[in-house]
C-alpha cells in the first residue's frame, strides 16, 4: 500500500485579471511582505510559522537590530487588541505607494469590519513608524535581493492557477454582470505565512472591487526551492475565491440566517474557537465556503469521492456541511428556480431550521466509538529530552493505514526536528499498524515544537484519528 507523507498542512483565508479567458497570474507585494516582516518580529504566532526555513533565517538575520523598533512594539501592542492573522494584510492593501512612502489609499472605502480591527488612531500612528521602519531596516534591498527566490515561487504557483477553472465561480455564483465587470481577482504569494492563508476586499471609489487572495502554503524542497503540493492548495486557491462571494451573501441575508445558524453554533462553539472561527457567522462563512469548494471538486474531480470530503470536514465539526453540500445541487439541479446564487439564499434558512439535532449526537457518539485516539511519548511542555538521534513514538488504540501526517508546531518550521532515517526510511509502523516511530536528530539546549494531525490519519476499517495535538518540548544541555 502506498504510503502518505505529511510535513505540513495549509489551513484556509486570500495584483488582477477578470475572471475569463486571460489567465490569473501571481505575484509578490512589497507592502503585504514588509507587514508580515514586522507581524513576525513581533513574535505574533500566526506569522512564525514560516514552511521554508532558509527565508525564515534571512529575515531574522537581516532584521536582528530591529526586533525592538518602535514600529515593532507598536504592532505587537496592537496584535493583543485587534490586529492579529488577515488583518496586518488587510492594512496593507489599504496602502499605496508615493514615491518611496506608503500613504492611505484614501479610494478605497470604509468597511466596518476592517474599520472594527483598524481604528483611525491605529492607521495614522502605525503608518508613520512603519515608514520609518521601511526606510532605517533598508527594506527595499532585502525585497529587490530576493527576486530570484520570488520568481522561482511564482512559476511554482503558476503551475497550479493554471489548472484552475476560473469561469465556474462565475457558473456556480452567477453575479450580475455590471459586478462581473467591475472586479478584478489578485494573487498575492506569502512565504513568510507559512501555512495560512487571508481574503482581502477593497472597494473603490469608481465602483470597481478589488478581491485579493494572500497565500501562503509554500515549503522549501530538498534543493531548497519554493514548492506547492497542488492537491493541498488548489482547492484552498478555491476556497479563498469562494469567501468573496460567500462572505457578502451570508452578510447580506444575515437577519434570515441568524436564528439557525447560532443554535448550530452552540454545538460546536468550542471546536469553531479553536480553530479562528469564533461566531455564528464566521461558522456559516466557513461551511458555505467549503460546501462550493466540495461542489467544485465534485464537477472538475469526479473520481475523488465527495463523501471522503464531507467526512473530512465533519471530523472537523462543520456539521452543516452534508445539508449544504446538498441543497447546493438542488440549486444547481433547479436554475430555473433559482438563476443566481442571490435568488437562492433565502433557501439556506430552511436548510438550517430543518438541522437534525438528535443527528450531531448520534454522529459524535458514533464519531468517538470508531475513530482512533493516540497518545505520544512526548508532552506538551516536556523539558530534559535527551538529544542525538531519538526516536517519537505515537500509539493508537486500533489499527491504522501505514502514513504520517506531521505538521509544524506552534513555533513554526524553525523548530520542527531534523528527519534521520532508519534502515533506509524516516519513519516505520510495528507490525499491527498501532505504533508509529518517527527518527528525528535533537540538538542540546533547543526547544521543538511539532503538531501530530490526528484527524489525517486513517484506520484500517476507513475511520479516522482524533485531534491535533500541539506538542513544544525542550532538549536537555549536553
Amino acid at each position: 500500500m502506498m504510503k502518505r507523507f505529511f510535513l505540513a498542512m495549509c489551513l484556509l483565508v486570500s495584483p488582477g485579471i477578470l475572471f475569463s479567458q486571460e489567465v490569473i497570474t501571481a505575484q509578490f507585494d512589497e507592502r503585504t511582505e514588509l507587514l508580515s516582516v514586522i507581524f513576525r518580529l513581533t513574535d505574533a504566532k500566526e506569522y512564525n510559522l514560516c514552511q521554508f526555513p532558509q527565508y525564515a533565517k534571512e529575515i531574522d538575520k537581516y532584521f536582528a537590530d530591529f526586533k525592538n523598533d518602535t514600529a515593532v512594539r507598536y504592532a505587537r501592542e496592537i496584535h493583543e487588541t485587534s490586529v492579529s492573522y488577515d488583518a496586518p494584510m488587510a492594512f496593507a492593501l489599504h496602502l499605496r505607494w508615493e514615491h518611496d512612502t506608503l500613504t492611505l489609499n484614501r479610494d478605497v472605502q470604509e468597511e466596518a469590519n476592517y474599520r472594527g480591527r483598524w481604528p483611525e488612531r491605529f492607521e495614522t500612528e502605525f503608518l508613520s513608524l512603519l515608514n520609518d521602519f521601511y526606510r532605517k531596516s533598508r527594506f527595499h534591498q532585502f525585497f529587490t535581493g530576493h527576486q530570484k527566490l520570488y520568481a522561482q515561487t511564482v512559476q511554482a504557483m503558476q503551475e497550479i492557477l493554471n489548472e484552475i477553472d476560473f469561469q465556474w465561480f462565475q457558473k456556480f455564483f452567477v453575479p450580475p454582470a455590471a459586478d462581473v465587470e467591475k472586479t478584478s481577482y489578485h494573487v498575492i504569494l506569502s512565504i513568510l505565512n507559512g501555512p495560512n492563508n487571508y481574503s482581502v476586499q477593497n472597494m473603490l471609489a469608481s465602483g470597481r472591487c478589488q478581491m485579493f487572495s494572500v497565500t501562503g502554503c509554500c515549503r522549501s524542497n530538498e534543493d531548497n526551492e519554493p514548492t506547492y503540493q497542488k492537491n493541498t492548495l488548489l482547492p484552498i486557491i478555491v476556497h479563498e475565491f469562494c469567501h468573496s462571494y460567500c462572505n457578502p451573501l451570508n452578510e447580506e441575508f444575515w437577519n434570515l440566517l441568524e436564528p439557525g445558524a447560532s443554535k448550530v453554533f452552540e454545538l460546536v462553539a468550542p471546536k469553531m474557537a479553536q480553530m479562528a472561527y469564533p461566531n455564528p457567522m464566521l461558522m456559516l462563512n466557513e461551511t458555505f465556503v467549503r460546501a462550493s469548494v466540495i461542489c467544485y471538486m465534485a464537477a472538475h474531480n469526479p473520481e475523488q469521492e465527495t463523501e471522503d470530503l464531507l467526512k473530512d470536514e465533519e471530523t472537523i465539526s462543520f456539521i452543516l456541511i452534508r445539508d449544504y453540500v446538498q441543497a447546493l445541487h438542488n440549486m444547481e439541479q433547479h436554475r430555473d428556480l433559482y438563476p443566481t446564487m442571490h435568488a437562492f439564499m433565502p433557501q439556506f434558512k430552511e436548510t438550517l431550521q430543518n438541522y437534525d439535532f438528535s443527528k450531531y449526537k448520534e454522529q459524535q457518539e458514533a464519531f468517538l466509538k470508531e475513530c482512533a485516539h493516540l497518545t505520544c511519548c512526548l508532552t506538551d511542555g516536556q523539558k530534559d529530552v535527551p538529544v542525538g538521534e531519538q526516536t517519537i513514538t505515537i500509539t493508537f488504540d486500533k489499527p491504522m493505514v501505514p502514513a504520517i501526517a506531521l505538521g509544524y508546531g506552534r513555533l513554526g518550521a524553525e523548530a520542527f526536528p531534523e528527519f534521520v532515517k532508519h534502515d533506509g526510511e524516516f519513519y516505520a509502523w510495528s507490525s499491527d499498524h498501532r505504533i508509529l516511530q518517527v527518527f528525528v536528530k535533537l540538538e542540546a539546549a533547543k526547544q521543538y515544537s511539532i503538531c501530530i494531525l490526528g484527524d489525517y490519519f486513517n484506520t484500517e476499517d476507513g475511520h479516522r484519528g482524533i485531534g491535533i495535538h500541539y506538542i513544544d518540548f525542550t532538549t536537555v544541555n549536553d
